[in-house]
């Protein structure tokens, strides 16, 4: 009797931490600028870089960038267990568990995007710089440290004076390539590249990282852009398979804004902003305006308001939270928050950048 109940009181405690330990966290991989200096030719910063679980305080897990070293970009393994930062000169691999970080790559000429393939134990690179020069696509195999070079060349292989940047994985052994051009309008014709042979084909015209494209059919005045003074507020999908329109998006009096495709691309998430008429004094403007979440299933064309974005996003199996960062001056201060839907995570007086994020 006594072995019973002590088997019960057991079963019985044990339960919340069985319950607990299987509860999904969100995790963020982001940065804060600590300092900055200027060497007279540009502007150089430092960043240190924290790893935040759900509620937990931020962990410090490295600090990276000097004078000669610009963090530029940071990609997150596919496993999540290490994180791929590009100085330019160079690319450091930092491990998330341990912190270590080490040099896995040194550029030729100047390493411009990244990106690790499904596995995580390849990273592919473009070493090139803007204009008539040459270029590399090299590739590092994480697991050996060996290194090949996929294609080289010069820019004008693809398209003359651009610099071209790695954008996507489309299969095992062929990814996508597209012009980098800033602010710039593009000119240039994205291409694919086969990782084996090297060889370059033509891509179509509406390519892009995912198997979907979506391109703005529309804009409308926004008094509170104070860039453009547009925004958008229509939208068309193309398969970029096909090229063919599987589903669209307008609305009058809201922008739109479009997230991210489902793992199974049966539905697409975007938001809504409210748009401010034209001549809105820029007091008047929200510093963060709000967004309200939809999924459109792309069978039917049903729309449906999300009231629990992480939720969906944990339904997903989506290999970011959802957060975001957004940069204001905010009484006279300027203010950078990282948000969750509408939820603010983190607010700082230094900037703040979101570099990787998944669920534990």
């Amino acid at each position: 009797m006594k072995k019973a109940l002590l088997l019960a009181l057991c079963a019985f405690f044990m339960l919340p931490l069985a319950s607990h330990a299987a509860t999904t966290q969100p995790v963020i991989i982001y940065t804060v600028q600590t300092s900055s200096s200027n060497d007279g030719s540009r502007l150089w910063v430092t960043l240190d870089v924290y790893k935040k679980t759900g509620n937990a305080q931020p962990v410090r897990l490295a600090t990276v960038g000097k004078v000669g070293e610009y963090p530029t970009d940071f990609v997150l393994s596919p496993h999540h267990t290490a994180m791929a930062i590009n100085l330019e000169k160079k690319i450091e691999l930092l491990n998330i568990a341990t912190k270590e970080i080490k040099t896995i790559a040194t550029a030729k000429y100047q390493f411009s995007s990244m990106s690790f393939a499904a596995d995580g134990q390849q990273l592919v690179v473009m070493d090139n710089v803007v204009g008539n020069a040459p270029f590399a696509l090299r590739s590092f195999n994480l697991k050996d440290g060996n290194e090949k070079t996929i294609k080289s060349g010069l820019t004008t292989d693809f398209t003359k004076n651009a610099a071209y940047l790695f954008a996507a994985w489309r299969n095992a052994n062929t990814i996508l390539v597209t012009q980098g051009c800033g602010d710039a309008p593009c000119s240039g014709h994205p291409w694919y590249v086969d990782t084996t042979t090297g060889k370059i084909s033509t891509a179509p015209t509406y390519a892009a990282p995912t198997p979907f494209a979506d391109v703005v059919t529309s804009y409308t005045a926004d008094g509170c852009n104070q860039f453009s003074g547009v925004t958008a507020n229509g939208v068309k999908f193309l398969s970029v398979s096909t090229g063919k329109q599987i589903g669209s998006l307008y609305n009058k009096n809201w922008a739109i804004a479009v997230d991210r495709f489902s793992p199974d691309l049966k539905q697409v998430l975007f938001y809504n902003t409210a748009i401010a008429p034209s001549g809105t004094n820029p007091s008047d403007c929200p510093a963060y305006p709000k967004r309200y979440y939809f999924t459109m299933a792309f069978a039917g064309h049903v729309v449906t308001k999300i009231s629990d974005l992480p939720a969906l996003l944990r339904s997903w199996n989506a290999d970011d939270t959802g957060a975001t960062v957004q940069h204001k001056t905010i009484q006279g201060k300027e203010t950078w928050q990282i948000f969750r839907g509408n939820t603010i995570i983190l607010t700082s007086t230094k900037g703040l950048e979101v570099r990787g994020q998944f669920w534990q």
